[in-house]
């Protein structure tokens, strides 16, 4: 292993919470109204179940493959050529969905706080300081990640809480105005994020508390189904109809609390929650994905490697998306499926092959015995 570092399950519970939660919370909801109405938060349930089971063909893998990632037990399961195709592929869509958040991050930071600032300062400084970090190990990773949570979500609730009495409940009905079809597809928006659960297959490995990964990684979903199903409740007992006329629903209620004077800078508390929780989604990625290059060259540690996958990163941040309009028009086609099928459907196939050849290896472990009487 490349780093014989450790972490707890409850440390990588936080590291995948954040993770997740660090665009979905701003970007979610618009993508979701647009298909679900007021359903959207039935929406963030349904698509909360593909993360239960992405987290359970991780841990499944991570069971049958101990200490190896899927990188490396896809050689195992599909020969040496065909899995090391498939590890670099695999690599490669990783590196496309981290320069897909930063681009993120960089185009809202620009049209919503710092509008003089081009947005390619604001991805190489967080790039080059989350590279340092990176290089530090998963133990650093894992600290920063448990420190933070209760910053983040500290300040998730007091953006949330003075807005609590202007809540009215009836704007969620009728439940499923618009069909069970557009619920189903406002899911699918949220498979923008809920796939980003395959990073198991990289944190798994370093889990000090062998007994308990399982259980923390059901743990962390449920976290982040909770805090976005409630950020799809809030927006639309706030906004109603009106929510679809805002890009960033977050960003709106932190301007109203202000308006309300409940509290005064709640705008930069927004500004801090997002850098803060994009970090760590930055050094998480650009670890991971270090390291899972460092298994396919076989190379003894990953730290040489992190920043070219850094530089790689934002590389793919511009080349895959020229644009902000397109960026947007990529996020609602494309890439839920693009997630679907490189993060649920391939690890799935490899469970697959994996149960099946350990069926078939204990079937002929039964016969030899029978044989040889």
């Amino acid at each position: 292993m490349q780093d014989r570092g450790k972490i707890t399950a409850t440390q990588m519970a936080c590291a995948l919470f954040l993770c997740v939660i660090a665009t979905a919370v701003l970007a979610a909801p618009i993508l979701t109204y647009k298909w679900a109405g007021n359903a959207m938060w039935i929406s963030s349930i349904a698509a909360s179940l593909v993360a239960l089971a992405i987290a359970y063909i991780m841990v499944e893998l991570h069971r049958l493959f101990p200490g190896k990632s899927i990188v490396e037990y896809s050689v195992d399961l599909l020969g040496r050529t065909v899995g090391k195709l498939f590890g670099l592929y695999y690599l490669l869509a990783c590196l496309q969905m981290s320069g897909s958040a930063l681009r993120q991050f960089g185009e809202f930071m620009s049209i919503s706080f710092l509008s003089q600032t081009p947005s390619i300062v604001l991805i190489l400084s967080i790039s080059i300081v989350g590279a340092c970090m990176a290089r530090s190990g998963i133990e650093t990773i894992g600290r920063c990640a448990v420190l933070f949570t209760p910053v983040i979500v500290g300040i998730y609730l007091l953006h949330l809480l003075p807005v609590f009495p202007l809540l009215k409940p009836d704007r969620l009905l009728p439940l499923l105005e618009n069909g069970w079809t557009a619920m189903l597809q406002g899911a699918l928006q949220l498979q923008n994020w809920y796939p980003l659960y395959m990073m198991l297959t990289f944190l798994l490995p370093f889990v000090a508390d062998k007994e308990k990964p399982g259980k923390w990684s059901y743990v962390s979903v449920l976290w982040t189904a909770s805090a976005v199903t409630g950020m799809m409740l809030i927006t639309i007992m706030m906004f109603g109809k009106a929510t679809g006329q805002f890009n960033f629903p977050m960003l709106v209620i932190s301007r109203y609390v202000v308006a309300l004077e409940f509290f005064e800078h709640i705008e930069s508390l927004m500004m801090f929650f997002w850098v803060l929780d994009v970090f760590v989604r930055t050094i998480v990625n650009q670890y991971i994905i270090s390291v899972g290059f460092a298994q396919w060259f076989g190379a003894p540690s990953f730290k040489p490697l992190v920043l070219p996958v850094s530089a790689l990163i934002v590389l793919f941040t511009y080349w895959s998306t020229p644009n902000y309009a397109e960026l947007a028009d990529i996020s609602t086609t494309h890439q839920p499926i693009y997630y679907m099928v490189n993060f649920i459907l391939f690890p799935a196939l490899l469970l697959l092959i994996a149960k099946f050849r350990r069926a078939a290896n204990g079937k002929q472990t039964q016969e030899a015995p029978a044989n040889g009487s």
